[in-house]
């Protein structure tokens, strides 16, 4: 992949993502209808390595299984909306709602894209199909006498007259002490809490105390389901990972308790009962719906894949982090069997444990671990990124991801193992027998290729069994064993000998490699569509005719003989000790220890705020959100820009510097800024996220332990503005996806930074 031109990439990159069927995909009779999901990730924050694998690459990679063996398969997914997240996210970075939904879901859509996850359909929670289903869904529920009504006690702002939920509220841990925990949960202790009891509780939008209030909310009843729900669960359970069945058996053995259904929002599924039409859909009733409404709006049919299952012949295989079971194996089935009507329920379960960061937490406000956004910026390819988390896909116990373990893997199974044996015998054709595949029939193979064809098809079994019962960790060790088996054949044939003392012979054997490197292509594609994609398409030249299809058995030969093949390239490249070390040090968040240590904690902030200093004419006042805190910034660029032109706009803060008083205003940080020509503009970044935190390759972040950096100084350091962005010691800065560059148009090159 590395060493292709762009345009040959492109076009890779295209046949990566199987053929779309002329019309949508229905449930066909006499066929397999398997309805595939994937957890529906929030979509107020960019995924990290952790949450891809447990959700969309896992099955994503079940879906192009069921695909390469004929299978009828619909992939649906995408982005959860609605709920406390949402809202208090647009709070943060000065949006509304509606725009953080449309600036995250673009997000999420373009990370899935770059990873090759080829969904059928990607889309969204807040659609007119998800009212009118999920408010169909409840009324069935409440006409059946499955909804009761009660009070709770819930923190009131009197100031801004709003029940506040979890999220909104904010104060002390009665735990740790920690002063901003959260209404639901402290972020430094962890420990799971109620808004009631945090310590000197404060509202987050006005920071007024609020007052416990009664109001009243909607219930399901879960124990009046609980008897069908668990009849139901021990109907399909063996067909569940063991952790998602331990957790769903665990509420039941503890008995399920009436859950409340309805939060004091605005932003939501509205309510459609008197009296509560003020009130929204909590997220976690209505969000599992949003599998069949992003099916209603892939097709008008979709009722054929969510209903009378036994009529259409379907089978729903869901794919989640553990965190998720139990809403969709307790509280979403219940609301399902509550209706009365005869839903498509869950068949199969695979739920995957955490993947950890090198034995901590990915956290994208301490930099700690790659996300979703940062991966292409690795230098590691797609391909790479998806066998390195799949062969590591946590399935019955907590996962590490490694950069040293990441390295040895993609040095030593990919590049000496798999791409080794293909490039081998591809290069061999195109040097000894005019880039064709040389002649093969059934007569003129011997015992060896029989001997290699019967290991083979063994090792296909067994990765069909595999992937049939969606067990995806195992499937790629057995494409690897497979492709062990051709690299000692080549070993055992020498065919570098052959072709010097029986050339038939030596084209049997290159024949033969030839027809096992298609094979390896085909169980790769689940796993590395790019790479198979650029074997089957570009290096054996195969004129692409609908979807790939797998055997069910390897038979000799599997590529025509005298069949003209492609340019033969390396498929990987080998990854350094050095490349090794400047990632370590660049995700290594607050901890990186490695390289030298720069001074400043550089982080992306969006403007929440903006009042004129009342004592200096030069001043701004800012409020500046870093996604999961905010500070008070006082800037100096009153002269150049409007607050019109800075409210909502991204900047880069200096959050390290020490406390400093303008006019009597304490200042918690520093914009960083270009000066040329008694002109300022404000640095900005190109693509990241509020909370991003700038990094620099080859050098750890400050000890946050040290002592504070003097704003004066700043001016002093080494920086430079050039066309790559912004610059320290001549090493560029990364900020999520992209650079930190200036906005306005100019020439900024030698321009001051401070």
């Amino acid at each position: 992949q590395n060493h292709m031109s762009t345009s040959a990439e492109d076009r890779i990159r295209e046949l990566a993502f199987g053929p779309k069927p002329a019309s949508a995909r229905v449930p066909l009779p006499g066929h397999k209808n398997i309805l595939i999901t994937s957890a529906l990730p929030y979509v107020n924050n960019v995924p990290h390595l952790g949450n891809i694998i447990g959700c969309v690459l896992s099955a994503d990679v079940y879906s192009r299984y069921c695909k390469l063996r004929g299978y009828n398969a619909l992939y649906v997914c995408g982005t959860d909306e609605y709920g406390t997240a949402t809202e208090t996210k647009a709070l943060q970075e000065g949006l509304t709602p509606r725009q953080i939904c449309d600036k995250y879901h673009a997000i999420h859509k373009q990370v899935y894209e770059w990873f090759g996850i080829d969904f059928d359909m990607f889309g969204r929670t807040t659609t007119e199909w998800q009212t009118r289903i999920s408010q169909d869904i409840f009324r069935h529920i409440q006409d059946r006498g499955f909804v009761s009504q009660d009070e709770m006690e819930q923190l009131f702002c009197e100031k801004d007259q709003k029940f506040l939920a979890d999220r909104f509220v904010e104060g002390t841990c009665p735990n740790c002490a920690f002063a901003d925990a959260r209404g639901d949960q402290c972020d430094s202790c962890g420990k799971l809490l109620n808004p009631s009891e945090l310590i000197n509780p404060r509202c987050k939008i006005c920071s007024s105390r609020p007052v416990p209030k009664k109001t009243r909310h909607l219930f399901l009843e879960l124990p009046q389901l609980s008897e069908r729900l668990e009849s139901w669960v021990n109907s399909v359970s063996s067909n569940w990972t063991s952790n998602s069945v331990n957790i769903t058996k665990s509420w039941l053995t503890k008995g399920l308790e009436k859950r409340c259904i309805t939060r004091d929002l605005k932003w939501g599924t509205p309510v459609p009962l008197d009296g509560f039409t003020d009130k929204v859909f909590y997220v976690w009733f209505d969000a599992p719906i949003g599998y069949i409404s992003i099916t209603a709006n892939y097709t008008d049919q979709w009722e054929r894949w969510w209903k009378n299952p036994a009529e259409n012949d379907v089978r729903l295989v869901q794919f989640m982090g553990k965190d998720n079971v139990p809403f969709h194996t307790v509280i979403f089935p219940s609301s399902l069997l509550a209706t009365g009507e005869d839903w498509t329920l869950l068949s199969e379960l695979s739920t995957t444990e955490y993947l950890n960061y090198e034995g901590g937490k990915f956290s994208k406000s301490r930099g700690t671990g790659v996300f979703g956004d940062q991966a292409a910026t690795t230098g590691i390819s797609p391909d790479v990124w998806r066998y390195y988390l799949l062969a590591n896909r946590p399935e019955l116990a907590d996962a590490d991801m490694n950069w040293d373990d990441l390295k040895l893997r993609n040095n030593s199974e990919l590049a000496d193992n798999l791409g080794n044996f293909i490039n081998r015998a591809l290069k061999f054709a195109q040097t000894s027998f005019g880039n064709r595949v040389p002649a093969l029939d059934r007569e003129s193979i011997t015992e060896t290729e029989q001997k290699l064809e019967a290991a083979v098809n063994e090792q296909l079994e067994l990765y069909i069994q595999k992937l049939e019962k969606s067990n995806i960790k195992e499937g790629i060790k057995i494409a690897m064993a497979i492709s062990k088996l051709g690299n000692q054949y080549l070993q055992d044939c020498k065919p570098w000998v052959l072709v010097k003392e029986n050339i038939q012979r030596c084209g049997v054997v290159i024949a033969t490699a030839i027809s096992l490197s298609k094979l390896l292509a085909l169980l790769v594609w689940p796993y590395m569509p790019f790479l198979s994609a650029n074997v089957l398409y570009n290096q054996l030249n195969i004129v692409r005719d609908g979807y790939p299809s797998l055997p069910t058995e390897f038979k000799l030969p599997f590529v025509p003989s005298n069949h003209l093949l492609g340019d033969p390239q390396p498929l990987f490249r080998k990854i350094s000790d050095d490349e090794i070390k400047a990632l370590r040090v660049r995700f290594g968040g607050e901890a990186a220890a490695a390289g030298e240590p720069f001074p400043l904690d550089l982080r992306v902030g969006v403007v929440s705020s903006v009042e004129n200093h009342p004592e200096a004419d030069n001043l701004y006042i800012l409020k500046v959100s870093f996604g999961d805190s905010e500070r008070t910034v006082v800037a100096g660029v009153r002269a150049h820009y409007t607050p019109e032109a800075l409210a909502g706009r991204q900047v880069v803060v200096c959050c390290n510097l020490k406390p400093t008083k303008f006019k009597g205003v304490n200042s918690e940080g520093m914009l960083l800024a270009a000066s040329k020509n008694d002109k300022i503009v404000l640095l900005v970044p190109t693509a990241a996220a509020a909370g991003d935190k700038l990094t620099l390759t080859g050098y750890a972040n400050p000890d946050a332990k040290a002592p504070k950096f003097d704003g004066k100084k700043v001016k002093s350091l080494p920086f430079e503005i050039t066309s790559d962005g912004l610059k320290f010691k001549g090493v560029p800065f990364a900020a999520g996806a992209g650079s930190i560059t200036v906005k306005e148009e100019g020439d900024w090159n030698g321009a001051k930074i401070y």
